[in-house]
This record gives C-alpha cells, structure tokens and sequence, in this order.
C-alpha cells in the first residue's frame, strides 16, 4: 500500500506571516497599477476617437466592451468587432465571475480562519514514506488547493457549519472549475484577437511584438497605455502606402504605379548594356517595308551575277 508523506507548514510562524502579507501587498499594488494603467489607456483612446460611454474602459469586465468598439469594423470570426463587442464582454464577464467562485469556495475556509488569528497549516506531499494520520490527527480539513492541503487547529469549517457537506463542496468546486476551463479558453482566444487588431491597428509595424509580449509576459496595460495618444489607422492602407513607398521608383514586374497603369520597367543596368539592348529596333525589320524590296533586288543581282 502507497503512503503518503505530508509535510506541514504553519503559516501563523513569524517569519512566514509577514512574507505572506507582504506577497498579498505587492499582488494588491501591481494589479491595482496594471487596471489603473489598462483603463486610462484605453479611455483616452475612446474619448480622442469620440466613442460614447468611454468611462466604461474603468469597470472590471466591461473594459473590452470599449476595446472592441475602438476596433470598430476590423472583422473577427467573420463580424466586426463593433458587432462582437457585446457577446465578448458577456464571454469575458462569465469567465472572470466563474474564477471568482471557484477561487472564493477553495480559499475561503483558509483565509477566514487566518484573519480571525487561528492556525492554519498547508500539507505538501514530499514522497510515499508516512502515513498522513499521524499529522492531521484533530486538525479539521479546510480543503485543497495547487499549493496543497489546508487542516487548521480550532478551527471551524464554514460549511460544515451551513449544513454543506465536504462532498458537496468538493463536487461543486469541481464542476465549477471544469466550466471555469472551458470559459477560461474562451477567453484567451477573445484577449489574444483583441490584442492583435487593436495594436494592428494603432501600432501596425509592431502588432506582433506587442500582441506576444501582452500575452506572454502580460504587460498589455502598460502598452496599451504607451500608446495611447496614436491615431488609429486601417491596416490594409497602411500596407498599400508601405508597398507604394518600397516600389517608388519602379519594380521589375511593372515599375512605377502612375495613375493605376503600370509603366514599361527601365533596363535595370542600363550603364553596363550595348546600345542595341537599350533599343534593339524592330526585330521585323528586314520582313516588312524597304528592306523587303531591297532584299528581294540583291537576289536578282545575285543571280544575273551567277548566270554571267
């Protein structure tokens, strides 16, 4: 029979109660500076483009109702983003709640019990050396998390306490989370279309390398607000003005645009050619007009001079 090792760590000890308050702090102001930063951005970017109810850039989950509508008529899963912006922030809004849920039902037996100065100990499985009994004997199961098993000394279990069973919270979380999944998905696959046409549209020669850093590193509220004052333009003029300006004086399958009618290409080393390949004359000559007769006139001379 596999047993288990669970090695606990209390985390009333001195030294680990105050990182633990220290991480919460840290996580509070870099989240509270990326909203401030995303909303502002995006604000300002809706009130310069004249977007009504711009102010909705500053609610949690209704900012990408806003971002979308900057997008405007960029076409995603074959409709503008102006027509997706409502299902998108319903999309967003769900998924962010669900992850609510399922993270409030897993932490709050722990977090309540620690605020309210109580012993809490998180159990780590180490390897398959001891049985687990001989650590939680008269500590009550507060749940699990990534990080492991929660029990606690004089403890309450808040459930417990409602008439909710451990099974059914288990059960619930689990059905949660698995909903939380697909939402979650979801998600990504709305945040990454939404990053790469609102940088392909306000920062068009760097749309890729903003998309990649904001999904990877998830610095998207300081870009979006470094870019805030920049005047949206329509990608595919902005490819027609790059290619007029890389083929400005002429390309060698059509040469200058002028008007819309290609030109004649130029010889492209005209310095190094003879003069009969810059203007080699017309290639018919001797089949058509005076050459014609003045061939036919040197084979009678030929032939009076043969019989002579």
């Amino acid at each position: 029979m596999i047993k288990l090792r669970f090695v606990p760590y209390s985390i009333q000890d001195m030294e680990f109660t105050w990182q633990v308050w220290v991480y919460v702090g840290l996580s509070i102001a870099v989240m509270l500076a990326f909203y401030l930063l995303r909303s502002f951005g995006i604000y300002a970017m809706a009130k310069k483009k004249e977007i009504k109810n711009s102010f909705l850039a500053f609610i949690p989950c209704i900012w990408i109702y806003t971002a979308c509508k900057l997008i405007g008529k960029e076409k995603c899963f074959g409709k503008t983003f102006n027509q997706l912006a409502l299902i998108f922030c319903i999309v967003f809004t769900v998924g962010q709640v669900l992850d609510f849920i399922y993270n409030f039902l897993i932490y709050f037996p722990v977090v309540g019990n620690f605020l309210a100065g109580k012993e809490i100990v998180l159990m780590v499985v180490m390897d398959t050396a001891t049985d687990i009994n001989q650590f939680i004997e008269g500590m009550t199961y507060l749940g699990q998390s990534s990080l492991g098993y929660f029990f606690g000394y004089n403890v309450a279990n808040p459930y417990l306490n409602m008439g909710i069973s451990q099974e059914v919270i288990n059960t619930l979380i689990n059905v949660i989370g698995l909903i939380s999944m697909l939402t979650d998905l979801a998600m990504i696959v709305v945040t990454i279309s939404l990053y790469i046409s609102l940088f392909r549209a306000y920062v068009p020669q760097h749309y890729i390398l903003f998309s990649v850093l904001s999904v990877l590193l998830g610095i998207f509220a300081p870009l979006v607000f470094a870019i805030r004052k920049k005047e949206a333009v329509n990608y595919n003029d902005y490819l027609r003005q790059r290619y007029s300006a890389w083929y400005a004086n002429g390309s060698y399958y059509g040469g200058p645009i002028n008007n819309g009618a290609p030109q004649s290409p130029a010889t492209p080393f005209e310095e190094f050619a003879d003069k009969d390949e810059i203007d080699p004359g017309d290639p018919f000559e001797n089949l058509s007009g005076s050459g014609s007769n003045n061939n036919v006139d040197k084979d009678d001379k030929d032939k009076d001079e043969f019989f002579n």
